[in-house]
């Protein structure tokens, strides 16, 4: 060989043999470079030289520092015809030669542990983890990462080597076979050892192996038998490293022990996270900048993006799979049969029977798998089987039988009638003869997928073979054959070509239907799929949403979003990039849902666009109404698009698409013109009923919208918010409000607009939030400014906007808010305004310490009231005397005005009255000291504000509970009720000015229980929350603020807390101010 010429090169010296091919030093004869010539012999089987041609091919496409440049391929001239390519020759030596492990014993400990070696170990292997990571990135996982693959130059770069073994991994499939084992023995990962499926992280463990061998010298498994260091892979956990290097460096003895999990889950998700774990090895002394510093420069500019997914991980199936397993069993103890595995295209009836069958073939089952391909000749998945068993079997019977079916089942043939009877006949005798001869030998596993794409003769044939091996053994007490268990796959969304002949086979077996994922499942593969790394918040969700559980969806839906940068990594963490409703459909998805819409016919597919506008699901008599059909030949398509697997049946003569991607993709197939006039229709429809409820308001909104209407849309919008708002459903009620607002300015009219406002406002003040409400009573005082007809509303919207500012805490704005609606009131002599500008005056005069005036204002509206009989105005005044009087301890008037506002709420029908006159009423009986009636009354009403939906009114019961209960001297239910009120509003923008009254109770009960430190944090709250106010005061309105009893009460509290903690002077201090509050008060000590 030495000397020989090969193509335009010389062969100088033999450097290396693998497997099958040699490695040689040789000269380029046209510019005398120094090149390393792979070359392949001859003799080599087809699959070999697939593979070698494979090499060449990927190591062409990558470029990378640490990967080997190849230059050219050729095949040798001859009858030999030898193939080679040449890459780049390395003057290196292997990585552990470099690093001074020797082949025959380990070195010292001194000479493993040397701080330099391990600095330049550190370095070099940083730049293994670039090779990987560059070939992860691109979809290669080596398979063969061991010393000898990994050369370093005098430089100290490292060059990654032998790709021959190599394998694509973007999910599809290819060459390599699962269960064929390529790595070298000693470096081989868990998964690979045992026949399975293998992902980036094998790599990563053989990576691991290297590791262990250059920190202790020795190999984790040394063995000299092939089966044995398999097998100890697979099962056994290596000897710690700290038994053959007790000195090592734990950081790297950590990462190595990762490296060599056995789940690939446990180890390092990804090279670029193992290099990050390496760099930090001597991030605390010198260590780390000899490292730094000892990677070539040439390797600092790689990108360290990563963005490949993983293979998704085996979940949702364990039904399915133990009963598989126990038909394996079965089949072991003597009992054949047939099972028919059925689901929608891409529901994972592949990768089950992957998994199964795997299991089967450890347990010395022989199992022979088939699958069938359109146009399918007749037999076509039998003449397949017949080269799988030609590999397997070797006696001379086995050879007449497949000799006497060969003739017969030529490769190709007319798709119409090819056999004549006779022939059949023939067929079904050898083939029958051919499996009993093989199940006479040994238990034999049968799979064939995709059954439905197979001809009539074929699904024949099998109904003939389950009779004579499986029905008649089972019979024959004699048992002169094995069993056979015949396990075939086949899409229940498809319609089968041999559909009589398959009917009658499945009354023969056990049919198992696979079904989507759950949502939860669905979230364990994404998460499977992208290394565990923290996801988006409800990003899970979308993807369910999304792919609805389908496995290939979810896989298309995830390979998508990375290839259009929707989703990359940052920090280690997955970031997302717009909104997954805008996401487009993957290509392979659409191509494959097209597939089956066009194989339709057509006036299916009419039907289905019309039903694809109603939406994911419908009844009967609305298609039968929408589409204008006579009701049987809607059944006809109904029948057959159900059998089809478009359309899935439920009760009450409902139907829905099998698939919401594809009745997306029909919606989009219809003309924009024809989808308008549908939407309306439909809307149209909706609309004649009688009394629609919330959900069909919204939904005739939506229709109305999609067919560019947008009065109606406006006008559906604001019927469905008035609607909610009279459920107590406040949400659903601002939802349509604000739907309605956003549509107004295209459809200009005020008194639209400001009834809509009102109603929002309204909504947003019972959830709590005032700052929205606000907002919406003064846009709409706005509007009504531009109506000279209804001016006068105005004193109405500035009594409204009064109590809401009172409820912030903003009491100057709404000082100056009361007296411009009394200002209003009495210009329009309007006497009823007046009475309620009266009301709101006195509420906020109570709140300021003011108790006189308040008096006043509400014996002044009372006067006006009695003559106007409006009952509600009137409950509304005696709600607030009630307050009053309970804030001044006046329990007999509190009673009486509590009780007459109660009986008049309950006579007016108004939930919202009814409450607030009974929180009065438990007030007052909490006053009274009827303290158990009181805790009934408050703990019903906390329950009861869920039917109310105001959060305003459930903040109010909240506290007073928490009050009684810490009268009740349990002072934990007191904290936890008072957190709770102030959970339900700290986040607001202008959170309610009782807030101050459980940070209070709050604190007291933590006093009580001696936790001095959040005792003062909640009295501390409180006081601040109420001095702020007091800032914001005009000063005359000052002084009479401090003596209202309930604000009074929190800084005297504060004052005797501050002398018990020994604060003698700041209590002091406290004390001087609420004598004379006339100046700033004093700073709480931190």
């Amino acid at each position: 060989m030495i000397g020989r010429k090969i193509g335009n090169y010389r062969i100088l010296s033999k450097v290396g043999q693998g497997g099958i091919s040699a490695v040689y030093k040789a000269r380029d004869l046209r510019d005398a470079k120094i090149v390393a010539l792979k070359l392949l012999p001859s003799e080599v089987g087809e699959e070999a030289r697939v593979r070698f041609e494979r090499e060449f091919a990927l190591l062409t496409r990558l470029s990378h520092p640490n990967i080997v440049e190849v230059y050219e391929a050729g095949e040798t001239e001859g009858e030999l015809g030898e193939r080679y390519f040449t890459m780049a020759f390395i003057e290196g030596e292997p990585l552990l030669v470099h690093l001074g492990i020797p082949a025959e014993t380990p070195p010292p400990l001194e000479t493993l542990n040397d701080p330099d070696r391990i600095g330049r170990l550190v370095a070099l292997f940083d730049q293994i983890c670039e090779a990987l990571a560059y070939l992860h990135r691109n979809h290669v996982v080596h398979r063969d990462i061991k010393p000898d693959n990994i050369l370093v130059t005098p430089e100290g770069v490292v060059k990654l080597m032998d790709f021959g073994v190599h394998r694509r991994t973007d999910l599809s499939v290819g060459l390599t076979k699962t269960g064929t084992i390529f790595g070298s023995a000693p470096y081989v990962s868990p998964e690979e050892a045992a026949g399975g499926e293998i992902d980036y992280r094998s790599d990563l463990y053989s990576l691991g192996v290297v590791l262990y061998e250059a920190l202790c010298g020795r190999r984790p498994f040394e063995e000299v038998r092939l089966l044995s260091v398999l097998l100890k892979h697979v099962h056994e956990e290596p000897t710690p490293i700290l038994r053959y290097n007790p000195e090592v460096n734990p950081h790297l003895a950590r990462i190595t022990e990762r490296l060599l999990r056995k789940n690939p889950r446990d180890r390092f998700q990804t090279a670029r996270e193992l290099q990050e774990a390496l760099r930090a090895v001597g991030s605390g002394g010198e260590e780390a900048h000899t490292v730094a510093l000892s990677i070539p420069e040439v390797l600092l500019q790689l990108d360290g993006t990563e963005g490949h997914l993983l293979r998704p991980e085996f979940v949702g199936r364990e039904v399915e799979k133990k009963r598989l397993e126990t038909a394996a069993f079965d089949l072991i103890n003597g009992h054949g049969g047939l099972i028919v595995l059925t689901g929608e295209g891409g529901i994972g009836k592949t990768r089950l029977l992957k998994e199964w069958t795997r299991f089967c073939k450890s347990q010395e089952i022989l199992v022979l798998s088939v699958r069938c391909h359109p146009p399918a000749f007749p037999f076509s998945p039998f003449s397949h089987l017949l080269s799988r068993i030609a590999e397997r079997l070797r006696d001379e019977e086995s050879k007449r039988f497949l000799e006497a079916l060969t003739p017969l089942l030529p490769d190709a043939l007319p798709s119409e009638g090819a056999f004549s009877e006779p022939e059949r006949h023939a067929i079904l005798r050898a083939y029958t003869g051919l499996l009993k001869h093989l199940v006479r030998q040994a238990p034999l596993l049968l799979v064939i997928e995709d059954l439905h794409q197979a001809d009539e003769e074929s699904v024949a044939l099998l109904n003939h073979l389950v009779q004579s091996l499986i029905v008649g053994n089972e019979l024959d007490e004699r048992r002169v054959l094995r069993p056979l268990l015949v396990v075939v796959s086949m899409r229940s969304d498809e319609t089968p070509r041999a559909r009589r002949q398959l009917a009658a086979l499945f009354r023969q077996g056990e049919v198992l239907s696979l079904g989507r994922l759950s949502e939860g499942e669905t979230a364990r593969m994404v998460r499977s799929m992208m290394r565990n790394a923290p996801l988006p918040e409800t990003f899970s969700s979308a993807i369910f949403r999304e792919s609805e559980g389908n496995p290939f969806f979810i896989v298309e839906v995830l390979k998508t979003l990375l290839s259009e940068g929707l989703i990359f990594r940052r920090e280690g963490r997955w970031v997302l990039r717009g909104d997954l409703h805008d996401f487009p459909l993957p290509p392979s998805i659409e191509q494959h849902l097209r597939r089956r819409i066009d194989a339709l016919y057509e006036d299916a597919r009419r039907l289905l666009a019309q039903a694809s506008v109603i939406g994911p699901r419908f009844s009967f008599d609305f298609l039968l109404a929408v589409t204008g059909e006579d009701e049987e030949t809607l059944l006809d398509h109904l029948e057959y698009l159900k059998g089809a697997g478009i359309l899935v049946e439920e009760e009450g003569d409902r139907f829905r698409f099998a698939h919401d991607q594809l009745r997306r993709l029909l919606y989009r197939s219809l003309l924009a013109r024809r989808r308008r006039a549908l939407h309306r229709r439909i809307a149209e429809i909706l609309a004649a009923r009688s009394d629609p409820d919330f959900a069909t308001l919204v939904e005739i909104a939506w229709h109305y919208r999609k067919a560019a209407d947008g009065a109606q849309v406006l006008r559906y919008s604001h019927r469905a918010a008035r609607l909610a708002a009279a459920e107590n459903r406040p949400y659903p009620a601002i939802e349509m409000y604000r739907e309605a607002l956003r549509l107004i300015a295209a459809h200009p009219d005020c008194e639209e607009e400001a009834a809509l406002l009102e109603g929002c406002a309204a909504m947003y003040r019972r959830v709590g939030k005032l700052h929205e409400a606000l907002r919406c009573l003064l846009r709409r005082r706005r509007i009504l400014l531009e109506i000279p007809a209804r001016r006068r509303e105005e004193a109405a919207i500035f009594i409204d906007i009064t109590e809401l500012y009172a409820m912030c805490g903003m009491f100057e704005k709404a000082i100056k808010c009361a007296r411009r609606a009394l200002l209003l009131a009495r210009r329009f002599e309007e006497p009823l305004l007046l009475a309620q500008a009266l009301t709101r005056a006195a509420a906020l005069s109570a709140r300021l310490g003011e108790d006189e005036k308040a008096l006043r204002s509400c014996d002044q509206a009372a006067s006006l009231l009695l003559h106007q009989g409006d009952d509600l105005a009137w409950i509304r005044l005696r709600i607030v005397q009630a307050r009053i009087y309970n804030d001044l301890e006046f329990w007999k008037e509190a009673w009486a005005a509590g009780t007459e506002a109660h009986e008049f709420a309950r006579r007016l029908g108004s939930d919202a009255l009814l409450f607030e006159s009974e929180l009065e009423l438990a007030a007052t009986r909490f006053g009274r000291k009827e303290t158990m009636i009181a805790a009934n009354m408050a703990t019903t009403l906390v329950h009861r504000t869920e039917e109310i939906g105001s959060k305003e009114l459930l903040v109010a019961a909240q506290i007073l509970l928490a009050r009684i209960k810490l009268a009740q001297g349990n002072e934990r239910g007191a904290i936890e009720t008072a957190e709770a009120a102030i959970k339900s509003i700290i986040g607001e923008r202008y959170p309610l000015f009782d807030l101050y009254r459980a940070y209070f109770t709050a604190g007291e009960a933590y006093r009580r229980l001696e936790d001095l430190d959040t005792a003062y944090d909640n009295f501390n709250a409180a006081v601040i929350l109420l001095q702020n106010v007091w800032r914001s005061l005009p000063e005359k309105y000052r002084s009479s603020f401090l003596r209202a009893k309930p604000v009074r009460l929190v800084f005297t509290t504060m004052q005797a807390f501050m002398r018990d903690l020994g604060l003698d002077k700041e209590a002091r201090r406290y004390g001087d101010w609420l004598g004379d509050p006339a100046g700033e008060p004093p700073p709480t000590p931190l």
